[in-house]
């Protein structure tokens, strides 16, 4: 109930939003690097009809700085546009957003991007696949994701159960704001007393919402971008 609630607000009063996504995914069994990139977002809009509009700088891990990264749902036949940084920045790329290249260090594709599709996604999850009857469920007031105050709704599988995709998933929820900033979800350990491994993690910093972000926010011939 929280999770539609929050859905609902978001879909009707958030329109667009920026700032930072640190990501930290296990991919192929193997917890790679952080990866952190400067984000703009736009919201999908009925009137009119227009669907997410995104933009994403590299800044970390020292391989992908530079990079740049726009993709607008249903424009360019679906393609992101892409170049890499610094002396590789060479040619200006299109890609689809779930081409092996594209893929390629990255658990989910760019069409998964954003706070809306994480909410969405988590209420997907728990409808398909966690029986919440069999769960612990905690909240925590007053944990920090940068300097904003959340609400930590922790949810525990103590089974592994067929098709369970964590042992723990937290969520961290701007207590202000009413939006999440934080996902992080661990398995199950491989033995009884071992710390739960990190499946996946995304953290959204310095988050301004509503800022009025236009077409040229996500145009690759912006003055304001690199793309060659």
């Amino acid at each position: 109930e929280l999770a539609q609630r929050i859905l609902t607000d978001m879909r009707a009063n958030l329109h667009d939003y920026q700032g930072v996504l640190v990501k930290h995914e296990r991919i192929g069994g193997k917890l790679g690097a952080e990866t952190h990139m400067e984000f703009k977002i736009r919201n999908p809009t009925q009137s009119p009809k227009a669907g997410l509009a995104s933009y994403m700088k590299f800044t970390q891990p020292r391989s992908a700085r530079g990079r740049e990264v726009i993709w607008i749902e249903g424009q360019n036949e679906n393609k992101m546009v892409v170049h890499e940084g610094g002396l590789l920045n060479l040619l200006r790329i299109e890609l689809a957003p779930d081409s092996s290249l594209a893929m390629l260090g990255n658990k989910y594709s760019v069409t998964e991007i954003g706070m809306l599709r994480l909410v969405e996604k988590l209420i997907e999850k728990i409808d398909r696949d966690v029986d919440l009857s069999q769960c612990i469920i905690e909240t925590r007031d007053g944990e920090m994701v940068g300097d904003r105050s959340c609400q930590l709704i922790q949810v525990t599988q103590p089974r592994s159960v067929p098709g369970a995709d964590f042992y723990i998933a937290q969520v961290f929820l701007d207590t202000e704001r009413q939006i999440p900033l934080r996902y992080a979800a661990f398995m199950w350990p491989e033995r009884a007393g071992d710390e739960p491994p990190l499946e996946e993690e995304y953290t959204y910093l310095d988050v301004q919402l509503n800022v009025g972000l236009r077409d040229i926010d996500f145009d690759p011939d912006n003055p304001a971008y690199n793309f060659p």
